[in-house]
């Protein structure tokens, strides 16, 4: 849906320029307020400012009040996160302080999908093995639960999901029981037709079921990116983000008109085209008629730098080394004694000792006795 806004001024003899505002929507407006524990919501960031310069890029300026801490989430299409990235500039005009500014991962679906360990289809088509509740939580084996039924409540570890087959008088149909494990060590199983509720209470556990949802909603729109932005403070004050993005050129057209008695009237627009989601109402739009230095660096991928591998040598000596008794070059002679072992520690008796004088080049040969000792005086 195309709607277009004109703003003409006329002026005689002299050039106005006024805008023509094409705006292309595919939906409401992306930019939100997430929130939790301690995070104020209900508050965004609406467009103040924008300059669009005749280079094909745009200049784009949030501003509005926050209270407390806040996240702003801020919608984009993939292809623009990389000029976001380069350029975006946070301030907090009060005595809040700029936390972090993350944004979703670009991963694959795929890639993100096999770090989770447990799939569920969309659609069971009567197979529970991957699909419906039965399925999910034959996956969750181990994770602590609390179930609710109409029975009662208790929480316990998932063991399994047994099947069962009852027969009535038309049909078999089957029927799925959770049985899980307390910590007393008692078994409790509970029909999953009369189960109200299944509470996760590992944290592991529901950052993966989180995690399995985020990435699953990613594919049904994988042109979007959110950044989102955090700041934390106290009081109410300002906060502006700015980034510069890709936009479509502005273009002027030009008209002139003469009166009955021959001056010229002249008449000149500016057509500038919105293809974003947001609506520019009440913002301050500047045309440059300007090329500023402008290019795409892919900051969005991450990149790994190659280190070698260095092989542990197989020479490598690995038992430690044992050194004999030394023997002083000068004074006089003394007695040498000591105990030979091998690489375990165990003593060799009866073994083959010779000892070297290095000074007068003398040698003695003797054996150890059966506890493996030795002794030259």
């Amino acid at each position: 849906m195309k709607k277009n806004a004109i703003f003409l001024t006329v002026l005689v003899c002299l050039l106005s320029a006024t805008m023509i505002a094409q705006r292309t929507r595919t939906g409401s407006s992306r930019t939100s307020q997430s929130g939790k524990t301690g995070v104020e919501t209900g508050q965004n960031l609406p467009i103040k400012r924008v300059i669009v310069y005749s280079n094909g890029v745009a200049y784009i300026e949030r501003r509005g009040i926050v209270n407390g801490n806040v996240e702003v989430n801020l919608a984009f299409k993939q292809s623009q996160v990389d000029d976001v990235l380069k350029s975006m500039v946070v301030l907090d005009l009060g005595k809040g302080r700029i936390g972090t500014v993350s944004y979703n991962s670009s991963a694959p679906q795929s890639a993100r999908m096999a770090e989770i360990p447990f799939s569920v289809r969309a659609k069971t088509n009567g197979d529970t093995s991957h699909g419906g509740i039965a399925g999910v939580l034959s996956q969750l084996q181990g994770a602590r639960v609390l179930v609710t039924s109409s029975k009662g409540a208790a929480s316990g570890a998932i063991l399994t999901v047994e099947k069962r087959m009852v027969t009535d008088e038309r049909m078999s149909r089957p029927n799925h029981y959770l049985v899980i494990s307390s910590e007393t060590g008692e078994i409790s199983n509970f029909n999953l037709t009369d189960v109200r509720s299944v509470k996760l209470l590992d944290g592991d556990t529901k950052r993966d079921v989180n995690e399995f949802a985020k990435a699953s909603a990613s594919t049904r729109r994988r042109d979007a990116k959110t950044i989102t932005v955090t700041s934390e403070g106290s009081s109410r004050r300002e906060l502006v983000v700015s980034y510069t993005i890709s936009a479509p050129i502005w273009k002027t057209t030009y008209r002139v008109v003469l009166d009955d008695e021959g001056k010229p009237f002249f008449q000149g627009w500016a057509i500038v085209d919105n293809v974003s989601e947001d609506d520019w109402k009440d913002i301050q739009l500047s045309l440059v008629s300007g090329s500023p230095v402008s290019f795409i660096q892919n900051l969005q991928r991450p990149f790994y730098r190659y280190r070698p591998v260095v092989p542990t040598p197989k020479d490598l000596q690995l038992s430690p080394q044992i050194y004999e008794t030394g023997t002083s070059r000068s004074g006089p002679k003394k007695a040498i004694s000591g105990t030979v072992t091998d690489t375990t520690g165990a003593v060799i008796p009866n073994a083959a000792v010779t000892i070297t004088n290095s000074s007068s080049g003398e040698r003695y040969s003797l054996n150890t006795d059966g506890q493996g000792f030795f002794l030259q005086s």
